[in-house]
């Protein structure tokens, strides 16, 4: 099955093309969206592929986000389906023409309704996040996140900040509490 479409606006959402393929053959399925300088509200967020490959009860996943020639956003995962939901293994994941690292043995499970993470860990050189629990309870710590990256999603045609890196904890009960510290070093606003 192939579709593909022009110029597309709604829900927020615009695009100049969308195009697709889906192949199922007995017990591998193929789905393939390519999308063409899309547009979130007024943020412009690029083009965008999506590919899923399906063999048996494995599905392998790959999103990749980019504008002009920076990727700036990569996922590849492994999805192992379980009773009452999935396991999603991450592969590879690629920021701002960065690659991070991600501990292959702590995946994240999806189902009940639920995002559970267990000693999920993301890091590069001296950046690092880590995510314990769930949507109910959590805790968090990211250390030294370049604030810049942020431009992107800020303004396309403006640089609001220079520099800046965060380090934060934050934890959360669900109806009790939420605990916030955070400090952020050499914050640059507009030069």
């Amino acid at each position: 099955v192939q579709a593909s479409t022009g110029k597309f606006k709604g829900y927020g959402i615009s695009m100049d093309t969308l195009q697709t393929n889906l192949i199922a053959y007995q017990d591998s399925i193929s789905a393939r969206m390519n999308i063409g300088h899309l547009l979130y509200n007024t943020i412009q967020l690029g083009n965008l592929e999506f590919d899923v490959l399906s063999e048996g009860d494995t599905a392998i996943s790959e999103l990749l986000l980019t504008k002009d020639s920076t990727t700036t956003f990569g996922l590849k995962v492994r999805i192992l389906p379980a009773d009452s939901g999935v396991f999603v293994y991450p592969d590879q994941l690629q920021a701002f023409d960065n690659d991070y690292y991600i501990d292959p043995k702590n995946p994240v499970y999806v189902g009940n309704n639920n995002l559970v993470f267990h000693h999920f860990k993301i890091d590069r050189n001296d950046t690092e996040i880590n995510l314990d629990g769930d949507l109910n309870f959590f805790d968090v710590s990211l250390r030294n996140i370049n604030l810049s990256r942020l431009n992107f999603l800020l303004s396309s045609d403006t640089t609001i900040i220079n520099e800046g890196n965060l380090t934060a904890k934050v934890s959360y009960s669900r109806d009790q509490q939420l605990n916030l510290k955070a400090g952020i070093d050499n914050l640059i606003l507009y030069n």
